[in-house]
């Protein structure tokens, strides 16, 4: 059932024959009943009844809030994280209208054409018994600015409290007993490179350009964001 609409059963006022209204049936209560006991069997009439306000769960398995983001704020292939509560607000007065100008300083490890694109202090694996040889891996300091015209319409905001799911824990851990840091590209590539705690979203649409400049690449690309 889709989370916007919840069924419901017609209710005829006693007092006035002419008019009657709808009582929606709790969600927990829907798997356990069946079409045929809410159906208007006379006109064969099905009702349903829309909601105040979005429930999240839908939202959820709409913009697959569970499944990690990549660089292109893509979607990843496989769910990383179980939402297991919500909390949703209302955001009053939410145009804005910014111009940001931000300039990165990063320092990531390459290896011939392999960029490992992750925040991963190399160091610290030393201490999960992870051995990696210097003259293995070269760091590059990458210099990149950006500079974005955004248009924002915000309506509602979501804020989430995340559980990793089973299949990504085991990723995770097998990455650390293979003792590769190296396979962390794969858990990226599956399950993405973060996942956002909160999400707003709006009614209209967010549009920025954005102009990239660094010691390897420049260009410029636009990108039209639908809430």
């Amino acid at each position: 059932m889709n989370h916007t609409f919840s069924f419901a059963n017609k209710i005829n006022n006693n007092d006035n024959k002419s008019k009657s209204s709808l009582a929606v049936i709790a969600r927990e209560d829907e798997e356990n009943i069946i079409l045929e006991k809410i159906m208007d069997k006379k006109i064969m009439f099905l009702y349903l009844k829309s909601e105040s306000e979005p429930d999240w769960k839908f939202l959820k398995d709409k913009l697959k809030l569970e499944y990690g983001c990549t660089e292109t704020l893509g979607k990843a292939n496989k769910r990383a994280f179980t939402i297991v509560s919500c909390e949703m607000n209302e955001i009053i007065d939410g145009y804005e209208n910014n111009i940001i100008q931000i300039d990165l300083e990063e320092n990531k490890i390459i290896k011939n054409d392999f960029l490992l694109i992750a925040d991963i202090d190399i160091p610290n694996f030393t201490k999960l018994g992870v051995s990696i040889k210097s003259s293995d891996i070269k760091n590059s300091n990458i210099i990149t600015s950006l500079t974005y015209n955004i248009i924002e319409y915000k309506k509602v905001s979501l804020k989430f409290k995340l559980e990793p799911t089973t299949e990504f824990i085991k990723a995770v851990k097998d990455v650390i007993d293979s003792k590769d840091p190296r396979k962390f590209k794969d858990v990226i590539n599956d399950f993405g490179q973060f996942i956002p705690k909160e999400v707003v979203l709006g009614s209209g649409k967010a549009y920025f350009i954005a102009r990239e400049n660094s010691e390897d690449y420049a260009g410029e690309y636009t990108k039209n964001i639908g809430y």
